[in-house]
């Protein structure tokens, strides 16, 4: 039996971190929300402003610098309080919280990741209950235990206080996140009472010593609490029918395993977005315990095999996943915590972000460790949409004291709690134990954390899930922790480093796991946060929301090596935006074109926490910078890399498809206006799964003469319609010739509020942005180069009822030509 105590809670700022003397102590209490935080109850009560407002932020810090006591009431039913055993279960306190039920203290929590249970049998009673939960200054109690304990060497000394919390490090602040340190029941918490005991766990794990009838094991944990017959039944549901098996066994007190087996016939399997469907089965289980229903318990299943393929090669070892038997280019993006206050994040929420990362031909994402482990319903929504995880363990760039045994011992619980949770996930193919604390600290052993990494961590997957790879840190592998040669690679050169986008292409590197660029968020969600006299990148206003070190300097350097800086605020935040995805362009294409050498490139990052400055491709209103519609570009499954070096132009086509692609390949050098110079033609047939080296031309062959009017071009061609193009420009933009295109278009309307729009310009047109004024709208494609007079069609989906020509009489047309030609009026 359950008892759900989410909903509508109390909270009030308590005047000491001793529980005992605070619950009778008047004080004005607020409505709050559980699951929530403090900075959500106090936002919703009208006692602080928005945080993400303007500088807020700075108005606020105060609320982690104090104690919050939570309090409800509940009627509890006789029949639950009477139970043989009930347990008071907390999935999620953040972070520090002294839990009490009828003014009885049963402990205290001091993980945010872990669940937490207390046996209340005896203290829960039939008919009115009050429980409170008082949270502890994450802050104060990170710097007592530091002092108690000293020190580690860190790169944000004052937030060093961190490393001895269990609790998302992001959440003190980062690069690209703001210092807002909440607390509260983040999530459910409930009443569950048993009579005998109950089920515990469902693991899973798949035999495929047979791949055409695979066996899936299935592991059933019952908890009893006294000797009882235990009898399990599960059904296997999936696209072609239902398996039943069932089993039992004489349980004895305390943990009890129950296996069953399916053997599945002509399996359904799941892959990665791009590479198959993602078919799931439906796991339910139930059991009996004595008289006692337990369950069901049910959770969704996708068969597949996964690999981690660390093969020896001429330029050291390979690091290529493998699904199914096919190895796989991982395609993506670093994910971090979609709101500096996470219970705020919906399951539409996940599944919208999610979604929109797999229409982007992403098929991984990276699950950072500065974050949290994260949600049911993000794997869910990977499950769906197949987009593969890479999932690290809650520690980034920091040392963590593994020599404390209560450390140690908090994090095992926490992996434990994690690793049962979320492994059954399709989408989840490799846990990793930190975020750059070899690359920092060093891996010979002696570095504080090192125990976590080497021996808890992969212990915890190995017992629990050994499914999967395990892989010790990212970056890690080879020589150094960063080695080019071996392992994933962090690739900074470029941001941190100060080197140009071009550098890029002398970096080789097995899987390139961070890179990338800064940009501001779209310049609508800049105006919904910061106030009009604060749209300028060099105000206040906006560098407040630039974490990065010297990060607006950055921003010019790059903006400046590739385009002409204007004045215009607007015209900046689109210039800087095409900067970014033109800087993450260059990359990603090198490193598709060396596929299975290099076998992954995943960009720093997908999302954000907050409205501010960051690498993310879409902002934290859900907005899509330049990068996002570049990355359905150079993601594709089938792309055209053009490469310029030696004298020599050379075309690379990559497909991703386990069919083979056969098509035609057009070639050219032209000028700007459309006037070609060379073409050429010719058929290609990449091999699935494969490369193609597909043209090459001197620049000698070449008419170069006049490089601010040349580019060099191409085109992917399949049975008359084009499948991608691409174009490199002889010059950086700034350099170039641009002329302001004229454009066509047309319209038509293909269903309710979808409209097919074609765009022509008369002239090569560089980052095409395309808007409906004041509309908020979607694209299917966007911040595209057009060549001259070869169409452009896009989908545009906008709500409101529109007709053709209002779509056109509110479509708005700009690129770099544009915001050149309005800087020189």
């Amino acid at each position: 039996m359950i008892l759900n105590l989410t909903g509508t809670w109390q909270v009030r700022q308590a005047e000491s971190a001793d529980l005992q003397s605070e619950l009778d102590r008047p004080g004005e209490w607020t409505t709050s929300t559980v699951p929530g935080c403090v900075h959500l109850d106090l936002m919703v009560a009208g006692c602080i402003a928005d945080p993400f407002y303007g500088m807020n932020e700075l108005d606020v810090r105060w609320v982690a610098d104090a104690d919050w006591l939570y309090r409800r009431s509940f009627e509890c039913p006789n029949e639950l309080a009477e139970a043989g055993r009930v347990e008071l279960v907390c999935q999620g306190l953040d972070t520090f919280a002294t839990v009490a039920l009828n003014g009885r203290t049963l402990g205290r929590a001091d993980n945010m990741f872990r669940e937490w249970r207390w046996d209340v049998s005896g203290v829960i009673r039939g008919g009115r209950n009050t429980i409170h939960v008082l949270f502890e200054s994450a802050r104060r109690v990170g710097e007592a235990l530091m002092g108690r304990h000293g020190p580690l060497p860190f790169w944000a000394p004052e937030a060093a206080y961190r490393i001895y919390t269990r609790k998302a490090q992001y959440a003190s602040g980062w690069d690209w996140s703001p210092d807002l340190n909440t607390c509260g029941i983040w999530r459910p918490l409930l009443l569950e009472a048993v009579s005998n005991g109950r089920l515990r766990d469902v693991r899973t794990e798949v035999d495929w010593s047979d791949p055409a009838a695979p066996d899936v094991r299935v592991a059933v944990e019952i908890e009893a609490l006294k000797p009882c017959a235990a009898a399990v039944q599960a059904e296997l549901a999936g696209p072609d029918g239902v398996l039943t098996a069932s089993g039992s066994c004489d349980a004895t007190p305390g943990a009890n395993v129950v296996d069953l087996e399916f053997q599945v016939a002509d399996p359904r399997l799941w892959w990665p977005a791009g590479m198959g469907e993602q078919h799931l089965y439906e796991l339910t289980v139930r059991g009996v315990l004595g008289a006692e229903e337990l369950g069901p318990r049910s959770l969704r299943l996708g068969l597949r095999r996964i690999e981690l393929r660390r093969e020896a090669d001429d330029e050291g070892e390979g690091f290529v996943f493998a699904v199914n038997g096919e190895p796989v280019f991982c395609k993506g993006a670093n994910w971090v915590p979609g709101d500096s206050f996470l219970p705020r994040l919906s399951p539409e929420d996940y599944d919208r972000l999610v979604l929109r990362a797999a229409e982007a031909n992403v098929n991984m994402l990276r699950v950072w460790g500065g974050g949290i482990y994260e949600d049911d319903a993000f794997m869910d929504a990977c499950d769906r949409h197949g987009v593969m995880v890479w999932h690290d363990f809650a520690f980034a760039c920091a040392p963590y004291p593994d020599q404390l045994d209560w450390f140690c011992e908090s994090v095992r619980a926490e992996a434990q709690d994690n690793v049962r949770r979320l492994c059954h996930h399709p989408s989840l193919v490799l846990w990793c134990g930190s975020n750059e604390n070899h690359q920092f600290y060093g891996k010979d052993g002696t570095f504080p954390g090192h125990k976590l990494y080497h021996e808890i961590l992969p212990a915890v997957v190995a017992e629990l899930d050994g499914a999967r790879p395990y892989w010790p840190g990212s970056p890690f592998g080879g020589e150094s922790p960063n080695s080019p040669t071996h392992g994933d690679q962090h690739y900074w050169d470029m941001w941190h480093g100060w080197r140009h986008p071009d550098a890029q292409r002398r970096y080789r590197g097995r899987f390139i796991s961070e890179f990338g660029m800064q940009a501001p968020p779209a310049l609508e969600t800049i105006r919904d946060y910061v106030p009009a006299g604060g749209h300028h990148t060099q105000s206040r206003q906006m560098e407040h929301r630039q974490r990065s070190h010297e990060g607006t300097e950055r921003l010019y350097r790059y903006l400046s090596a590739l385009f002409r800086v204007p004045g215009d605020f607007a015209d900046t935040v689109y210039l800087m935006q095409l900067m970014q995805a033109e800087a993450v362009k260059v990359g990603v294409e090198h490193w598709r074109a060396r596929k299975f050498r290099t076998a992954g490139a995943l960009f720093w990052q997908f999302n954000d926490c907050w409205p501010g400055t960051s690498w993310s491709c879409i902002d934290y209103a859900g907005r899509p910078k330049a990068l996002y519609y570049y990355a359905r570009r150079f993601f594709a499954p089938v792309l055209p890399v053009i490469d310029r070096r030696d004298g020599r132009f050379t075309v690379t086509v990559v497909n991703d498809r386990l069919a083979g692609f056969e098509g035609e390949l057009v070639c050219g050098c032209g000028s700007l206006d459309g006037q070609q110079y060379w073409t050429e033609r010719r058929p290609v047939s990449v091999p699935a799964n494969g490369v193609l080296a597909a043209a090459a031309r001197d620049e000698t062959d070449l008419d170069l003469e006049d490089p601010a009017d040349r580019y060099f071009w191409c085109r992917l061609v399949k049975d008359g319609r084009e499948v991608a193009r691409n174009a490199w420009l002889l010059l950086p933009p700034k350099h170039m010739e641009l002329t302001v295109p004229g454009w066509e278009t047309e319209f038509a309307q293909t269903a309710d509020d979808v409209f097919a729009v074609r765009v022509t310009a008369d002239t090569f047109a560089k980052g095409v942005r395309v808007q409906l004024d004041g509309l908020e709208a979607t694209f299917s494609d966007n911040y595209f180069d057009a060549f001259a007079e070869l169409p452009t069609d896009l989908v545009v989906r906008a709500k409101g009822g529109l007709t053709p020509d209002e779509v056109r009489r509110r479509l708005r047309i700009r690129s770099v030509a544009e915001v050149r030609h309005a800087a020189q009026e």
